[in-house]
């Protein structure tokens, strides 16, 4: 009896390896896939909780500010509060856009049907903030009213209507209407944008002489108020007044602009090439040829010539070139003996230029003046 003991051994094989490491590249990604969105679930929530916070705080401070002293700096109405500013909470930085402007309650009339003439009813705030989170934008904003404890006034203000419209005299919404007064006891500097009637009002302006008008809005035209001076004594449009308790009206007409393009050029130069053959020494190649004092010649030899010769000229190749024109050989030929021309291209290798391109020239030209203005520039530059 033989008694034998055999050894087994086992291991991966390439395939397993391969299905073992894409397995677990499939795993994997989609655990840093889901980590990564989570992380920035909690980016975007933090960023809100903290925005969430400065508007709350913002607004019950500016609410706990007397009617009158609710208002912006260079604003409408004016106060001590920053149109924008930076602030910073949790890490983030947040861009800060305060808006304050009066409302005309429709409750009591709009505008002209107002039953007590005066429109400034009340204040709107809107306290509004912008961050970035992995480089997305992100805003979040609170609006509250601020209602005066007393009646409505507009006394020392009034009201000034800005209506711009279109070339048709159509009403642009969405415009941008910026009012500008330095001669006032704060500066005014404000921008509103046109509602859907094409109308920015600008409510509790004070009574003032001055006002400056921009209107604008990217990709239309502009147009302003212009203040006199010596270069331009009578303006079309001079700055506006603003009369307590009352409305002043401005109209304003802009439109979309359009690109035209203008190509501007000199006049036409005709430019000629020359070759007198003089001598071979400005040509490409040649054969069976010579050339001296202005006559090209077939080589002899004892008096007897070639049948045949050849001569390349070299590449014609204009900076500038609008059209080809006419090439013109003058020649005295004598008895029994022709001259043909032909043309080729100015690649590397010089091939002949086709029939469909140019007629006739297979056969080659023997005229005094052949015409070639019909080459394409884009095909043949040269």
């Amino acid at each position: 009896m033989f008694l034998s003991k055999t050894n087994k051994t086992t291991g991966f094989t390439l395939i397993e390896a391969l299905i073992v490491i894409s397995l677990t590249v499939i795993v994997f990604g989609s655990l840093f896939i889901s980590f990564e969105y989570s992380l920035k679930l909690i980016s975007q929530s933090r960023g809100k909780m903290s925005a969430l916070s400065l508007a709350t705080d913002r607004v019950e401070y500016i609410r706990s500010l007397p009617y009158n002293d609710v208002g912006t700096i260079a604003g409408i109405p004016s106060g001590n509060i920053p149109q924008t500013r930076n602030v910073q909470l949790n890490g983030i930085d947040f861009i800060e856009r305060v808006l304050i402007e009066y409302v005309d309650d429709p409750a009591d009339g709009v505008g002209g049907a107002d039953s007590n003439s005066i429109i400034a009813d009340y204040k709107k705030l809107k306290v509004e903030y912008t961050w970035n989170i992995y480089g997305s934008p992100q805003s979040f904003s609170l609006i509250s009213s601020i209602v005066p404890r007393s009646i409505e006034t507009t006394a020392g203000g009034g009201t000034l209507r800005v209506n711009v419209f279109d070339a048709e005299v159509l009403p642009l919404p969405g415009i941008d209407v910026r009012l500008v007064n330095n001669t006032t006891t704060t500066t005014i500097d404000v921008t509103r944008k046109t509602d859907a009637t094409g109308t920015a009002f600008f409510t509790g302006a004070p009574a003032a002489a001055g006002y400056e008008i921009f209107v604008s809005s990217p990709g239309f035209s502009s147009d302003q108020t212009r203040q006199a001076t010596t270069s331009l004594p009578n303006p079309t449009t001079l700055p506006v007044a603003v009369l307590e308790s009352d409305v002043s009206t401005m109209n304003f007409q802009v439109d979309r602009l359009s690109d035209l393009t203008i190509n501007i050029y000199d006049n036409s130069v005709i430019d000629s090439y020359n070759e007198s053959f003089d001598d071979l020494l400005n040509t490409a190649s040649s054969s069976g040829v010579i050339a001296t004092t202005s006559v090209l010649k077939l080589m002899s030899t004892a008096g007897v010539y070639e049948s045949f010769g050849s001569v390349m000229l070299n590449k014609i190749e204009p900076a500038t070139i609008d059209s080809w024109g006419i090439v013109e050989v003058n020649s005295v030929i004598p008895a029994s003996t022709e001259i043909k021309v032909r043309f080729y291209s100015s690649t590397t290798t010089a091939s002949l230029i086709s029939e469909s391109n140019l007629p006739g020239n297979l056969a080659g030209f023997s005229g005094k003046y052949i015409d070639i203005s019909g080459l394409e520039l884009s095909t043949y530059p040269s």
